[in-house]
């Protein structure tokens, strides 16, 4: 059977969260109230109602803010660098398999 970790987040730099970054964060939030049960199971009704509002204005907010000019060239450039990156470790991964010694311990390294 699998084992489970368990994550501890020592220290949390919310501050450092920008535009997006920030709306994913509470996405993840509101998903996780949503899917345990929701507020009043959560026991956070009153909080939740007000969150909810500051939530649904923030989507409001960041829907109505156009790209820079450079976020559909760096969105393809990212996808380009996981995709080499991705073939990089796979080739790497399969030398740890080559016949040849030298090359799997060149592939170890």
């Amino acid at each position: 059977m699998a084992q489970k970790r368990k994550i501890i987040i020592v220290r949390f730099a919310y501050g450092n969260l920008k535009n997006n970054t920030h709306m994913e964060y509470h996405d993840g939030v509101n998903f996780l109230i949503i899917k345990y049960g929701g507020p009043a199971a959560l026991g956070i009704a009153v909080l939740y109602a007000i969150y909810k509002l500051l939530y649904d204005e923030e989507v409001a907010a960041l829907d109505q803010v156009p790209g820079s000019a450079y976020t559909e060239e760096i969105v393809k450039q990212d996808a380009e660098r996981d995709r080499l990156f991705s073939g990089f470790a796979g080739a790497i991964k399969s030398y740890l398999n080559h016949y040849d010694d030298d090359r799997r311990e060149m592939a170890r390294k």
